[in-house]
């Protein structure tokens, strides 16, 4: 990493700041009254903690794409930076299979520390990824419906 006047100038921002007692936003994460994670960065732009359920969720449901038959429960914890200096990245702290009553809770503190991420992506490679996979799907959409509603059809 080479050190520009920049990055010092950040570096010393984020150390006065630490040392005066500013805060960041953590989440802290319990499932089923056990901790998971206490999640947050210093140079955090997103923070969130997601639980999702995926499948055939009731009675008259056909289920999703992805997951026809059974449910999928999951709890994932990530965020995104937001910095000055260098490439932000997406952060991942913890993806939990869930199952039916399973009890969450996500107390939103202020804290000088949190737990290191488990992951981390760079956003670069994470947006071109979804780029790509959209221009996939808008192709494939387009020579789905292109004798539809071309002219003269």
């Amino acid at each position: 990493m080479t050190l520009t006047l920049k990055t010092l100038a950040r570096f010393r921002q984020v150390s006065l700041a630490l040392a005066e007692g500013m805060k960041m936003i953590i989440f802290e994460v319990l499932l089923n009254n056990k901790p998971i994670t206490r999640a947050g960065a210093t140079d955090l732009s997103v923070l969130a903690a997601i639980v999702n359920a995926v499948g055939r969720l009731g009675p008259e449901s056909q289920g999703a794409k992805t997951k026809e038959e059974g449910i999928e429960l999951t709890l994932d914890v990530g965020g995104l930076t937001a910095r000055e200096s260098k490439d932000d990245e997406h952060l991942n702290w913890s993806r939990h299979h869930l199952k039916i009553g399973d009890e969450i809770s996500v107390r939103i503190l202020e804290a000088q520390s949190a737990d290191d991420p488990s992951e981390r992506k760079s956003a670069r490679v994470v947006n071109d990824r979804l780029e790509q996979q959209t221009f996939d799907w808008a192709k494939k959409k387009y020579f789905e419906l292109k004798t539809k509603y071309e002219r003269g059809s």
